[in-house]
């Protein structure tokens, strides 16, 4: 080959290479610096979300946890390379297989604790879920699914333009279905409640959230 064709062969596999990044070093902390942070999701129409366990083993994820019991109070990372997911409203409900109790978010600009925090990056996963990771986290509320309140807590969020069988809590899938998760966690009650809730959507399938919750207030063998 000769000079001037290995020339132009190197000077296009530069422009190549340019256009699409390849070989190109990325800087970690060059990309989280130009991430947005936790304040600016806290400026956004949601609430913000995650299902947290009692204990370890609660999850589906094998050997995946950390503690929210404490309200109020600060959770770290504890993987370099692994954030803490959490979701808004809007997906919450899909999350069931990962915990037995529902845990709220602090995302209040006007708390002085989660303004220790409101500079932190935040990086959108996106996905089913739609998920977000950071590093640290400050707990809200936790809700435990042993309670009926919880489980209309969790019907309410269900989002107005989706059906019951959105959430994917009657599927056969290999981390169970919610009531028999709820079976597992011993919240027998919260299971039955759940088994009500699907025998009368499969009756009727295009049940309202409205209607759902309205059978969950009249709903007294809990």
């Amino acid at each position: 080959m000769s000079n001037r064709r290995i020339f132009f062969s190197k000077f296009n596999s530069n422009i190549i290479n340019t256009m699409f990044g390849i070989n190109k070093k990325v800087n970690v902390n060059d990309k989280i610096a130009h991430s947005n942070c936790l304040g600016e999701l806290a400026k956004l129409n949601h609430t913000y979300w995650k299902f947290t366990q009692s204990s370890q083993g609660m999850s589906h994820e094998a050997n995946v946890y950390a503690c929210y019991d404490k309200e109020g109070e600060f959770v770290n990372a504890q993987d370099p390379d692994k954030g803490l997911s959490f979701v808004t409203e809007r997906t919450i409900t899909r999350c069931f297989m990962y915990g037995d109790q529902l845990t709220k978010l602090c995302f209040n600009s006007a708390d002085p604790k989660f303004q220790e925090i409101q500079h932190l990056p935040y990086k959108h996963i996106g996905g089913a879920l739609d998920e977000y990771e950071t590093s640290c986290l400050l707990t809200e509320k936790v809700y435990s699914l042993n309670n009926k309140s919880s489980i209309r807590l969790l019907v309410s969020m269900l989002p107005d333009d989706k059906s019951i069988f959105w959430t994917g809590w009657f599927l056969p899938a290999s981390h169970g279905t919610l009531k028999n998760r709820l079976y597992k966690y011993g919240f027998v009650e919260s299971a039955k409640l759940i088994s009500q809730i699907q025998k009368i959507s499969f009756k009727n399938t295009f049940i309202s959230k409205n209607e759902l919750l309205r059978f969950i207030d009249d709903y007294e063998d809990f």
